[in-house]
């Protein structure tokens, strides 16, 4: 049984990848979706606006890095006039001052759009980022999302050890 969290975030997954197979829980979506061209888009013909945090400006393309935006062009006083769509911003070239995004929305739609926002309500499902959540094993293999790592600490260090129990110490309060 699927809740309905996992529904809409395979909705969105159908959006992004714009899939015939939307109802298909069996489709290889991580693999389309990272697999997909991205456009290339201009920072210096955008307006970015985050809806419900402050970003300094040193931390906005960190802050846009691999997440769901907004498409939207920009009406009287700074507001919206229309939505067009939906991107998964890929990737950032800080240097050429580019975004690389991925989105189903027509180009001639997109050639309009001159603002992103981004809010926290919108983010990429789990199952986006996680190939083996979805897929067979060998799909898994063959696909290699960005920002994901298996078995990154192969020595010792800070941190890869396993976590040893403190059950002996008590806590105030608690003493007998």
């Amino acid at each position: 049984s699927v809740n309905s969290a996992e529904l809409r975030g395979w909705q969105l997954l159908s959006y992004l990848t714009a899939s015939p197979y939307a109802g298909s829980l069996s489709l290889l979506v991580t693999q389309t979706l990272w697999s997909l061209p991205p456009l290339e888009v201009s920072l210096d013909a955008l307006r970015l606006v985050f809806l419900d945090a402050s970003v300094p400006q040193s931390q906005v393309l960190v802050a846009l890095n691999g997440t769901l935006v907004g498409l939207c062009v920009s009406g009287g006083e700074g507001g919206v006039e229309e939505c067009v769509g939906l991107g998964l911003v890929r990737a950032v070239d800080p240097l050429k001052r580019l975004l690389y995004v991925i989105t189903p929305v027509d180009l001639e739609q997109v050639q309009r759009v001159d603002m992103l926002l981004r809010g926290r309500g919108l983010e990429l499902p789990l199952a986006a980022l996680n190939p083996s959540a979805i897929t067979s094993t060998s799909a898994a293999a063959a696909c290699r999302p960005p920002y994901l790592a298996v078995e990154s600490l192969q020595v010792g260090g800070t941190g890869s050890a396993s976590m040893k129990s403190r059950s002996n110490i008590q806590r105030r309060g608690h003493a007998p």
